[in-house]
């Protein structure tokens, strides 16, 4: 069994990002969100998320060799993205990605996210 690690995101994570995104969102507060919200509210499809992650500072959680959540960080210290997968939700994961990004931001010379 591969151990938890977090890293870098990688192009090729992109199709479960993808996949963590939509579920997440439609499952929380989706039907509060109106019609015009909803249109823009998913990522269309994966190149979207490769583009929107890889110009930004991404990191990914891995356990057990599966994506269980990610977080992307702007240059100007801005939390665009925090997800971590419904089915594991209540396991650390969203803190241990917050340690990892304040980290992050640390080493790039941040002072506030």
């Amino acid at each position: 069994m591969k151990i938890m690690e977090i890293r870098t995101y990688r192009e090729e994570d992109a199709e479960r990002i993808f996949e963590i995104f939509n579920e997440t969102t439609q499952k929380y507060n989706w039907d509060e969100f109106s019609e015009e919200q909803k249109k823009v509210a998913l990522f269309e499809d994966v190149k979207y998320v490769h583009d929107a992650l890889g110009s930004n500072i991404a990191l990914v959680l891995e356990d057990e060799g599966e994506i269980r959540g990610f977080v992307v960080l702007t240059r100007d210290g801005y939390i665009r993205f925090f997800y971590v997968d419904i089915r594991h939700l209540g396991k650390g994961y969203g803190r241990k990605l917050m340690l990892a990004i304040e980290e992050k931001a640390r080493e790039i010379g941040l002072k506030k996210l």
